[in-house]
């Protein structure tokens, strides 16, 4: 039987994703920053924060996935009043730190084969010249989401080498 990992389950798309991996037979753990009212019965739920490397070992080596699926993400809307270091900050902290201890952690733990998937952006290309973008398109960001989920997308690639 699979294990799968959602960070970020109690979002929409965690919750969709939950219920598709339980509909394949897998058994789900899923991470949320906040312990609110968990629907899904069958998803082994758990409240933490992702920056906290300790914590984030030890679950990792608890649930010994086979997949990890990070979709937990900070974003900043027009109608927020923050300062924009603390939007810079926010974003960071939750889509690359708490990333990086993941993969970190992924890298350590017990069973290294675990495939992660990183829910990225279309941010990361920013203001492309053209209407479609591929692999090819350049990461230009200009906002912090977009640069934080390129970063993350950048460490994606530093741990899988």
């Amino acid at each position: 039987m699979t294990k799968a990992l959602v960070i970020g389950s109690n979002g929409q798309d965690g919750s969709l994703l939950c219920t598709l991996l339980h509909k394949k037979g897998a058994r789900v753990f899923g991470i949320d920053r906040v312990s609110g009212e968990q629907t899904q019965s069958f998803v082994r739920f758990s409240a933490l924060d992702i920056c906290d490397l300790p914590r984030v070992n030890d679950l990792l080596a608890e649930a010994s996935p086979d997949e990890v699926y990070y979709l937990a993400a900070y974003h900043h809307s027009a109608e927020q009043r923050k300062p924009p270091g603390e939007v810079v900050a926010l974003s960071l902290q939750v889509n690359t730190l708490g990333l990086n201890n993941v993969l970190a952690a992924v890298a350590d733990s017990p069973t290294p084969r675990a495939r992660v998937f990183y829910a990225a952006s279309s941010r990361v290309f920013g203001d492309p010249a053209e209407d479609v973008q591929d692999d090819n398109t350049p990461m230009a960001p200009v906002c912090a989401y977009g640069i934080s989920k390129a970063a993350g997308v950048y460490l994606c690639r530093y741990y899988r080498r």
